[in-house]
C-alpha cells in the first residue's frame, strides 16, 4: 500500500555558465570561471586565487603562459526535489533513495514509490 503522498517529486532545470580559456601550449588544459550567459563574471563570488587567476587570463599569459580566451560554454543543470509521503507514524518522510528511506521518527523504511518494506526495526515490533 502506498502512503500519502504530501508532495510529489518535482525536476527543474537551469543552464549554467563558464567563461572559458585555454593554454596555447595545451589546448586540453586552460581554466574556467562561472559567469552569466554574457560572459559576465562575478568577481565578489570567487575566492581571491581564482579572481588573480581571472584577470591574468583576461590579459592573456598566466604565470608567463600564454593563453586564449575560448567562449563560454553552457550546461543544464537538473535539479530533483524529493516526493515527501506521510510515515505510519504520521510523520513527514522525504523518499531520498529509491531503494529505502528510513523514518528518523519510528524506524520504518519506505522504497521510493512510497511503499512500506518488509523489514521492522526491533522498536516497532515491540510496540505492535
Amino acid at each position: 500500500m502506498t502512503r500519502e503522498l504530501i508532495s510529489p517529486e518535482k525536476r527543474s532545470y537551469h543552464k549554467e555558465y563558464n567563461i572559458v580559456f585555454r593554454f596555447v601550449e595545451d589546448p586540453n588544459s586552460g581554466y574556467s570561471f562561472p559567469c552569466n550567459a554574457q560572459g559576465t563574471v562575478s568577481l565578489e563570488t570567487l575566492p581571491p586565487s581564482a579572481v588573480n587567476n581571472y584577470i591574468a587570463c583576461c590579459l592573456g599569459d598566466v604565470n608567463g603562459h600564454q593563453v586564449t580566451l575560448v567562449g563560454i560554454s553552457e550546461e543544464t543543470i537538473a535539479v530533483v526535489e524529493n516526493a515527501v509521503i506521510r510515515c505510519d507514524c504520521g510523520q513527514p518522510l522525504e523518499l531520498v533513495d529509491w531503494y529505502a528511506s528510513e523514518c528518523v521518527h519510528c524506524g520504518r523504511e519506505y522504497n521510493g514509490g512510497g511503499q512500506l518494506l518488509g523489514r521492522y526495526p526491533v522498536k516497532i515490533l515491540e510496540q505492535e
